[in-house]
C-alpha cells in the first residue's frame, strides 16, 4: 500500500530512503508477489531485511542535538531503537532492517546517520549499507 517494493530488472526491490518497508500487520506485499519471492513471516518480528547501524559520530543526537526521530517513528521502538544516554541507539539483534530510521534520519540529515545494511546468508561478507531485498 505504500509502494515500498519496486521491481527493477525484474527483482522487487526497496529503496529504504525513498520509501521504506512499515511492516504492515497483514503483510499485503507478501500476498500480492506473483513470484513467492517474498516468503510468508510469523510477525513483524521475524521479518529480515538487514540490521541498521547508526553512525555516532553523525547523529544529530550524539553531537548534543535534540533529535530522537528514528526512535520515535520505529516501528520496533523501544525493542529495535533504544535510549542510551538519552540518545538512539541500535538493538541489532532485534532490528528486522525495515529502513524507517534510515527514511525518517534522511529528512534532517545528509547522509543518513543511520542506514540498513542488508541482511546477508550465513558466512557471506556485507560490503556496505544498501536497501535491496
Amino acid at each position: 500500500p505504500y509502494g515500498s517494493i519496486r521491481i527493477e530488472r525484474g527483482l522487487p526491490m526497496l529503496r529504504l530512503q525513498t520509501s521504506p518497508c512499515y511492516l504492515c500487520p497483514d503483510f499485503p506485499c507478501i500476498r500480492a508477489c506473483p513470484r513467492g519471492a517474498l516468503r510468508p513471516v510469523a510477525g513483524p518480528r521475524a521479518v529480515r531485511i538487514g540490521r541498521a547501524r547508526l553512525d555516532r559520530h553523525a547523529c544529530l543526537a550524539w553531537d548534543g542535538g535534540d533529535c530522537r526521530l528514528c526512535l520515535a517513528r520505529c516501528p520496533l521502538s523501544g525493542e529495535a531503537l533504544v535510549l542510551e544516554d538519552f540518545k538512539p541507539a541500535v538493538a541489532s539483534e532485534r532490528c528486522v532492517g525495515c529502513g524507517v530510521c534510515e527514511h525518517v534520519c534522511a529528512t534532517v540529515s545528509s547522509p543518513p546517520a543511520i542506514r540498513i545494511w542488508p541482511a546477508e546468508p550465513a558466512g557471506a561478507a556485507t560490503t556496505g549499507p544498501g536497501g535491496q531485498c
